[in-house]
């Protein structure tokens, strides 16, 4: 087993590090010194979007999602929705769509390049609250606590 190479770093503006590493083939972002997600599972994101479109009869033609993340859980929608859906996907943090874009792109088959998909950096929560508009289905896929310290605990 090789070392892990560090692909890129992002900072927050509240002081937080985000890293992305690499080892073989497995990528992993950290936060703050805690792996957050990698690549080597994501049920939990195919299951959710499974789970939400099923629930929406697979008839969903407005889907936001709050999260990128590896863009797991973007690749499942696309793949369940219509192909005259829109996807949108709001990001808090703008490298992390950046690295989808770059060393990430491949693990989710392209998902930022599919037509149906829009990015919004920001807020999910700014977003949802300044819209005019509605969504038929709306997935949060945010990896929020309140005190990584007491999470690592």
């Amino acid at each position: 087993m090789t070392s892990w190479t560090t692909l890129a770093r992002a900072g927050t503006a509240s002081g937080d590090d985000i890293l992305l590493r690499k080892r073989d083939e497995l990528f992993e972002i950290r936060y703050n010194g805690i792996e957050l997600m990698s690549n080597l599972n994501h049920q939990s994101e195919d299951q959710l979007a499974l789970r939400s479109m099923r629930r929406m009869n697979f008839e969903a033609r407005r889907i936001l999602i709050g999260g990128l993340g590896l863009s797991f859980t973007l690749r499942a929608v696309l793949d369940l929705a219509a192909p005259d859906a829109e996807v949108t996907v709001c990001e808090l943090i703008p490298e992390i769509v950046d690295w989808n874009r770059g060393p990430l792109a491949h693990l989710a088959d392209h998902a930022l390049d599919d037509p149906r998909t829009r990015v919004l950096v920001g807020d999910v929560q700014t977003h949802l609250a300044e819209i005019t508009t509605d969504y038929d289905l709306i997935l949060l896929d945010t990896d929020n606590v309140l005190c990584w310290e007491d999470f690592a605990a």
